[in-house]
């Protein structure tokens, strides 16, 4: 009997082992969605903030560029000589 009750203990230490793991693992995960829940509306805010700050680069450029290609304009040179 003896070999039995070794294999034995070694099956029930090798299962605490398992639980102890399978817990730490589930605390760990609660607490990742835990903290992506808490962050999540802030996180929205934020990418709000940054979309709307392009959006005005985006219109700024086009002004920009708009106004470059006016001062660059093959027509409007060769309308001023015509003149």
């Amino acid at each position: 009997m003896w070999p039995y009750n070794k294999a034995k203990q070694a099956y029930r230490a090798l299962m605490d082992t398992m639980k102890a793991t399978q817990a730490e693992l589930t605390l760990q995960r609660q607490n990742c969605l835990d903290t992506l829940q808490r962050q999540g509306e802030s996180q929205v805010n934020l990418l709000t903030k940054a979309c709307d700050t392009l959006d005005g680069v985006r219109l700024d450029l086009k002004e920009q560029t708009g106004f470059l290609q006016g001062l660059t304009s093959p027509r409007r040179a060769s309308a001023a000589r015509k003149k």
